[in-house]
């Protein structure tokens, strides 16, 4: 290297920048301490490359490039999230919230399965309806491939802390790629790979969710559509594969860039690519990609998993400038219009926005012009359509709702794969970082250009750095994960018992007893999952309250009793079963030998008074359009406050004494807002005053309590559901007790 000053010009030009990211370094040494390692070393060795090629025609190879990307993001991953979740038997961080906990658990019922058709298929979880290792978070991409050696893994085994230091070297070699077509020079590619690597969209998932940290991806879509003479066609193959197998939210995003760029190729005269050659290319992709969604059970969830929740998870228009809480104080934090669209996040960080706003000046003032860009149309018509989905048809900025479009009930509904719709816009957020990217490198000197990106990046991580220490001290702790499950109890259970089902499905302490069915290889009734066939489930909770109240237990299976639905069965002789509560747990055993509640710890007896029956024990109402039917039964227009009155019962009460009422309620392919009970005053003449209702329900307990007046002898208590209530529901077990 030839460091002589012999240009003036040079030598200023050099040693102004040296001056300054010297002083950046200092700062950054003092300002981030040990997570600020990778902007100190990113820094110095810019400048270091920077010096070197400064009056250089350089031509690196391309592993170079990818080799110092992908050393930056090791580095950053290391200074914030540590060495320990690297080791595949630590397990317990996992278990600090449920959507950790859910990626965990599905891999741990996938691990100790054999294997199933189609493959991905996971049977003992969400029972007997049956679920896939996609549609618990697992990250099918590393799951499937471990899953082969799963007889030479220990029994507690993750892979997400490997997973995610994959995803930072991911991120940091294609991101450096990436501005690797804007320019040669690698000291420039180094320090703009930073502003991929330190993503506010990617390091949220650090907090849950880690799989969604997969957004390499969308960088390698963006790499492809580079290629402006043949279709990349194995590559373009490898990034619908892995979107599928870390999160199909990802084919969403992926899967348009990719028709978009066969589209362009195949409008270009200098490409090879033919109107045959391009249908074949997206046929044999299309046939690609249902067959790998069927080995990974998409096809499993009727309806493909649709939800109505269209909406509910958007974006807002202030995404890209709201820090929500990221930005060390130097951007304020703006309101979203719902707590859902947390989803739409897509900050863009101080040193980024400074950037933005930069470009737009060289753009415009300087009146810069983009003459090709009519050639990438195609993308930025998808880029739209991304935009106007994840926005969905309720548009906000802050917490102003700017346009509703009502689309029709149809349309609403097959959105709802879209659930978290908001997400669909992250390749465009990664559009845009390179774009401003582009801007500041190819529309500048090379030495501006390095010194607004050294500047930027300093900024970008200041910016950040707060949430930087956080999410270091989270995964700095030495997390043990503690199972409420103590009692000796649970030893017993796994050895004469095969499955776990809960009356009703209710979702507290899922973790524990879906880890404790996991690691025994038993069944359990409930989940959590991303998608799930709800009528399926619906279903089966009827069919599991069913049983209760007749008496039809399962031989081979522990039932765990809500709290809300104890009262329900307590007045229900078992024959062979004995009623306990484990660790303050409601459990109902079917009896296989000895099994006297003195053998094991943290077992007490259940006691309560008898409670009173109130309506009959079992009602089906189903509706449609046509019809309302009860137990098989048409049922009578009687309206009650233009509500159907499903069942009445009148009963003599004690004035002063508080009486609790309660009737299980368990919908299937229901719409509208659920059923309730009210009670009616009965006057000395016969009377009926309306006084008091419960809280609405469409799947648990309809619970009131109810305090009589000094003036009244009997209460007529109603068993009601609003008019726009349609489908099927089932009520059970309705009790009255005095408290």
């Amino acid at each position: 290297m030839d460091f002589s000053l012999s240009k003036m010009k040079l030598n200023k030009s050099i040693t102004t920048l040296i001056i300054f990211t010297i002083f950046l370094t200092i700062l950054s040494i003092f300002s981030f301490k040990l997570v600020g390692m990778p902007i100190i070393i990113c820094l110095i060795f810019s400048l270091i490359l920077f010096i070197y090629e400064k009056n250089k025609e350089v031509n690196y190879p391309s592993w170079l490039t990818l080799l110092l990307g992908a050393l930056l993001g090791s580095i950053f991953f290391i200074s914030i999230f540590g060495w320990k979740i690297l080791n595949p038997t630590y397990v317990d961080w996992l278990f600090t919230n449920v959507d950790s906990a859910q990626t965990y658990i599905g891999w741990h019922f996938f691990q100790h399965e054999s294997w199933h058709f189609p493959p991905g298929q996971i049977d003992n979880l969400g029972y007997p309806i049956k679920t896939t290792i996609m549609f618990t978070n697992a990250l099918p991409l590393f799951g499937m491939f471990f899953k082969i050696f799963k007889d030479l893994l220990p029994h507690d085994f993750q892979y997400i802390g490997i997973w995610i230091l994959t995803c930072y070297i991911l991120q940091g070699s294609i991101g450096a790629l990436l501005i690797k077509k804007i320019t040669p020079k690698i000291s420039l590619q180094l320090i703009s790979s930073i502003f991929f690597i330190v993503s506010p969209v990617m390091l949220f998932r650090g907090y849950f969710h880690q799989t969604l940290m997969g957004q390499w991806v969308l960088l390698f879509a963006i790499l492809l559509i580079f290629e402006r003479k043949t279709f990349p066609f194995w590559r373009w193959l490898f990034v619908i594969a892995a979107s599928i197998y870390i999160i199909p939210y990802l084919l969403f995003c992926v899967g348009p860039f990719m028709v978009a760029h066969l589209f362009m190729l195949y409008r270009n005269s200098e490409s090879s690519v033919s109107l045959k050659k391009a249908v074949g290319y997206l046929a044999g992709i299309m046939i690609a990609t249902l067959f790998l969604l069927w080995i990974v059970g998409f096809f499993l969830i009727s309806d493909g998993g649709v939800t109505e929740a269209y909406g509910l998870f958007s974006m807002n228009l202030n995404s890209l400038i709201n820090p929500w809480y990221w930005s060390s104080d130097l951007l304020l934090n703006r309101p979203w219009s719902s707590p859902g669209q947390y989803e739409g996040f897509a900050y863009l960080g101080a040193g980024l926005i400074l950037l933005s706003l930069i470009g737009i000046y060289i753009v415009i003032a300087k009146k810069r012009t983009f003459n090709k860009i009519i050639h990438w149309y195609p993308f930025i018509i998808v880029c739209i359509g991304l935009t106007i989905l994840a926005l969905t048809n309720t548009v906000t900025f802050d917490d102003k709702i700017l346009l509703h479009i009502n689309i029709g009930e149809w349309l609403q509904h097959k959105l709802g794969i879209f659930r978290s719709s908001g997400r669909l816009f992250w390749i465009v957020y990664y559009v845009i970082i390179f774009l401003i990217l582009y801007v500041i490198i190819k529309k500048n000197r090379l030495s501006i250009a390095f010194a607004l990106l050294i500047g930027a990046s300093f900024i970008q991580y200041y910016d950040l750095h707060k949430k930087f220490n956080e999410i270091n001290q989270i995964y700095s702790q030495d997390i043990v994960y503690q199972t409420p499950l103590q009692s000796d109890f649970w030893d017993y259970a796994k050895e004469k018992y095969n499955k776990l089902l809960f009356v009703p499905f209710f979702g507290d302490y899922w973790v524990p007893f879906s880890y404790y069915a996991a690691s025994n290889k038993m069944a359990i009734s409930i989940g959590y999952f991303s998608r799930a066939d709800n009528v399926a489930l619906g279903e089966y909770a009827g069919k599991i309250i069913d049983d209760v109240n007749n008496d039809r237990l399962d031989p081979d299976a522990v039932y765990i009793v809500s709290n809300e639905f104890l009262p329900h069965i307590m007045h229900i002789n078992f024959k062979n079963a004995t009623l306990m509560k484990v660790d303050g747990f409601n459990v109902l055993l079917p009896n296989k030998d000895d099994t006297s509640k003195k053998r094991f710890s943290n077992v007490e007896s259940i006691t309560r008074d008898k409670p009173n029956n109130l309506f009959p024990s079992f009602y089906i109402w189903d509706r449609d359009k046509n019809a309302n039917v009860i137990n098989g039964k048409q049922l009578s227009n009687n309206k009650v406050m233009n509500n159907f009155e499903i069942s009445t019962t009148t009963i003599n009460v004690t004035k002063g004494q508080r009486y609790t009422i309660e009737v299980q309620v368990s919908s299937e392919n229901s719409s509208g807002i659920g059923a309730y009970i009210d009670i009616n005053d009965i006057s000395s003449d016969g009377t009926k005053v309306y006084k008091v209702g419960s809280e609405v329900v469409v799947n648990g307990v309809a619970k009131l309590s109810y305090v009589v007046p000094d003036n009244v002898s009997k209460i007529q208590v109603g068993l009601i559901l609003p008019p726009q209530t349609k489908g099927k529901y089932i009520f059970s077990n309705p009790v009255i007790y005095q408290n």
